[in-house]
């Protein structure tokens, strides 16, 4: 075990960071995904490979932008891991159109359909999605609505776990495999502030400790803790833009609902509001799903408002 350094330790649940952690650690990313597995009673996985090592700089720089990493592991299975430490709009829209291209886009011209592997989600989330909730972890599958135990396939399945309600993770029927879990959430949560006698009382589970030893390496890299900076003030532009988008649409509509005098009138002056600042960013070049989650509108109505070619 390496001594902890005085300089703090970056935090994991920083998506750049979170990625270079389990793509140059790819023994990590396997625990990882197999204490999510067993949690749930899905079959674990022996090895697994990145498909996405990289992170271009563009991406570092951008905003809007997804660091997720996608793998496979020696079943075939495939595998997006993402670490989302904002909450957005179309952030269920997103989560179902890559879910299901991760499953269709394995097929070339001419393969059979029985050649399709699973397509698993696995989402760690530094917000609460589902207030009325306390439980921590979630998996969603195609199953039969009066019959919650008839499963249409297993090929299909999101895992998301609310990060804020890590200790309530724990289940009786996978205890063990739970426990570990928990573990890890509680290590996306608290590493960077955590010393190393707390770390070494709190966290029975070897691979954690080989992660601490693994951030620090990383913390210690003047590098990687300029690119952090670098992906931390993105992501503060990006919650600026965001808020400002918001309180414009929401001052267009005050005014109009001001001149209309009514409720009804107020409604819908921000909804032509919205509409109008999404038609605006469109114009400027911005994708559907950047202008869904500035306007707050749905993805299929902006996608209405693209000029015709």
């Amino acid at each position: 075990m390496a001594e902890f350094t005085k300089r703090p330790l970056l935090s994991p649940k920083l998506d750049v960071v979170f990625k270079r952690l389990f793509t140059d650690q790819p023994t990590l990313l396997l625990d990882l995904l197999n204490q999510v597995l067993a949690s749930y009673g899905f079959p674990l996985g022996r090895s697994v490979e990145v498909r996405n090592p990289g992170i271009p700089d563009e991406e570092i720089h951008g905003k809007f932008v997804i660091l997720d990493i996608r793998a496979v592991d020696e079943r075939g299975r495939q595998f997006d891991v993402e670490m989302q430490v904002r909450k957005f709009n179309a952030y269920t829209d997103r989560t179902l159109y890559y879910l299901a291209r991760l499953y269709t886009q394995q097929l070339s011209p001419g393969q059979d359909y029985e050649q399709l592997q699973p397509a698993l989600g696995i989402h760690f989330l530094d917000y609460v999605l589902f207030p009325d909730t306390g439980r921590c972890g979630h998996v969603f599958e195609l199953r039969e609505r009066h019959d919650p135990a008839l499963r249409l396939t297993d090929r299909l399945a999101l895992f998301l776990f609310e990060m804020s309600k890590a200790r309530a993770l724990l289940e009786p029927e996978h205890a063990e495999a739970s426990d570990k879990l928990r573990q890890w959430l509680e290590f996306f949560n608290n590493a960077p502030g955590e010393t190393e006698a707390s770390m070494q009382e709190h966290y029975t589970h070897p691979p954690i400790q080989q992660a601490f030893d693994a951030l620090e390496h990383l913390s210690a890299d003047e590098k990687a803790r300029y690119l952090a900076e670098i992906r931390e003030k993105a992501l503060r532009d990006e919650s600026a833009m965001l808020a400002y988008a918001r309180q414009e649409g929401r001052e267009e509509g005050r005014q109009e609902g001001r001149q209309e005098g009514r409720q009804e009138g107020r409604e819908e002056a921000w909804q032509e509001a919205r509409l109008a600042l999404a038609r605006r960013l469109l114009a400027r070049g911005e994708d559907i799903e950047q202008v869904a989650a500035l306007t707050d509108l749905d993805p299929d109505a902006v996608r209405a408002l693209q000029p015709s070619p």
